[in-house]
């Protein structure tokens, strides 16, 4: 604050010198009375004089503190208007007793005055009330008990604020403080229903897995599966964010959902479903747990996050990667393919690990194209919206590149029926649709640590349904590199919960806040 033109008509300096001759300079009405008629008193103010006590002009102490008070509020402004509305007598008071208070802050012996005083405790507030009164009767001044009452009054609303904060988040957290009824249904609704989100989708491929062990073509899949989920998230875009729609769609929006779509839908589905093909579901099922330290990665590559090699849990990320990308090698390449079929070729074990190239190439595609959807959710906040657009968008690009590739677009396989299609949109945008939407309401409700906390649940159920209904076995090598795997996962998602806010802000936003969904 800048009290530099009020600094020049008071000298801090003359106060100090002139402050018990000039600001309390006693008067009277025999002063009065002189100074209005020019004669000498009459006996009858002399008299006066005598009955009446003498008067000092003091100022306004109470003014004077609420304004130095309001100095420290952050929240607070226009202090140099203030002053320059106050009387000058309270002005040089305040010059005084800030020129007071840099020398008091500075004093060691401050620190020491201002502890024992808040010794006191409760009895703290009675000896500010009888001090300030007594402040009101003289003109000496006691700065440090007026600092350390105000510095502690401040620390008291800091620690409220801080235990409500941690209220706030405790019911976020862990459900409502009292731990109610409706609390504990909530909190066994998001484990339960995660628990059955991550049993759905494994069943979903499996089923997909089947789908193409028939014949079918992974781009008609794509373009089904895109075309069904647009449409389930439509309505719920329609009601829940049409007030969030821009009035006019920019270039660079515009370019950030094609790259969205081409990645998310085109890309990243065709690798994937190539993927399932040459390996198994639940090799399909465990690559994506990649995703969290390879989108760490890459947000740190582009720097959309910190990257500190000092900090533990930095490490402990960069540790945590290089542990999933170990265990995805191990569960690869030391994977021998069982079923029923007799030993495998040479030409089985190279698409095996023409798969999981496949299958890893996809998660690098996904943890891109969802860096790239946090980044634009910032300036365009409407998640389903863009989720029913992009989705529509990439079947038109899917079904594009099949007739491109193929001259046609069909199903690839005259054994895929009516039923089969039907099975496909239902269940790729009905039932999928509906774990993501539910997906979306515990990541509001628990944040996305928790949701990515069940992925292996996904892989297991997989493994498990695979084993029974097709005879596909994993052997114990990429076993133990699936469990390497959730090790690492484990190890990311924990030091990102220990690390805090470490990510930087982009207009207001926050750029990784969806990214471990």
């Amino acid at each position: 604050m800048d009290i530099s033109p009020v600094a020049r008509n008071f000298n801090a300096n003359d106060v100090f010198s002139s402050w018990d001759s000039a600001l309390a300079q006693s008067f009277s009405p025999r002063h009065t009375h002189e100074s209005q008629s020019g004669t000498c008193p009459t006996s009858e103010a002399i008299e006066q004089e005598i009955m009446l006590p003498t008067l000092r002009a003091m100022p306004d102490f109470a003014q004077v503190y609420n304004f130095l008070g309001s100095i420290f509020d952050p929240e607070t402004s226009g202090h140099l208007q203030r002053l320059r509305e106050m009387d000058p007598i309270d002005v040089e008071t305040v010059l005084l007793l800030m020129k007071n208070l840099s020398i008091n802050l500075t004093n060691p012996n401050f620190e020491a005055h201002r502890k024992v005083l808040a010794s006191h405790g409760s009895g703290m507030d009675q000896v500010k009330h009888e001090s300030l009164g007594d402040l009101g009767s003289t003109h000496t001044l006691h700065l440090p008990f007026i600092t350390s009452v105000y510095i502690s009054s401040k620390k008291k609303k800091k620690k409220k604020k801080k235990k409500k904060k941690k209220r706030r988040l405790g019911a976020m957290v862990q459900g409502a403080s009292g731990g109610g009824w409706s609390s504990k249904v909530e909190e066994g609704v998001i484990v339960g229903g995660l628990l059955v989100v991550q049993c759905i989708l494994a069943g979903y491929v499996v089923f997909v897995d089947h789908v193409l062990s028939l014949g079918a073509n992974p781009l008609s899949l794509i373009v089904l599966g895109a075309v069904a989920s647009s449409l389930f998230f439509l309505p719920f875009a329609v009601v829940l964010e049409r007030k969030k729609w821009p009035s006019k769609i920019s270039r660079t929006l515009m370019a950030q959902f094609v790259f969205i779509a081409l990645g998310g839908t085109t890309v990243f589905q065709e690798l994937m479903l190539l993927g399932i093909k040459k390996t198994t579901p639940a090799i399909a099922s465990a690559m994506p747990n990649l995703s969290p330290g390879l989108i760490f990665i890459i947000a740190a590559c582009f720097r959309l996050e910190k990257f500190d090699k000092g900090c533990k849990y930095t490490r402990a990320k960069i540790l945590g990667t290089l542990v999933c990308l170990v265990g995805a090698m191990a569960m690869s390449f030391l994977q021998s393919p069982v079923s029923s079929s007799p030993q495998l070729t040479t030409t089985s074990y190279y698409d095996w690990i023409l798969g999981c190239f496949y299958l890893f190439l996809a998660v690098v595609v996904l943890s891109i194209y969802t860096v790239l959807q946090a980044a634009t959710l910032v300036s365009f906040p409407a998640p389903l919206t863009m989720c029913s657009v992009t989705s529509m968008m990439g079947a038109v690009f899917t079904a594009i590149l099949q007739f491109i590739v193929d001259g046609k677009i069909d199903m690839g396989s005259p054994r895929i029926d009516v039923t089969i299609i039907s099975t496909i949109v239902l269940v790729g945008g009905g039932v999928v649709g509906g774990c993501v939407v539910f997906q979306t309401w515990c990541i509001g409700k628990r944040g996305p640590l928790l949701v990515s906390i069940f992925g292996p649940v996904q892989t297991v159920c997989s493994a498990l349904l695979s084993a029974l209904l097709f005879s596909q076995l994993l052997c114990l090598g990429s076993l133990a590199g699936m469990v390497l795997m959730f090790c690492g996962l484990y190890i990311v998602l924990w030091a990102k919960s220990k690390e805090g806010h470490s990510i930087i802000h982009l207009e207001g936003g926050d750029v990784e806040k969806a990214l471990l969904s």
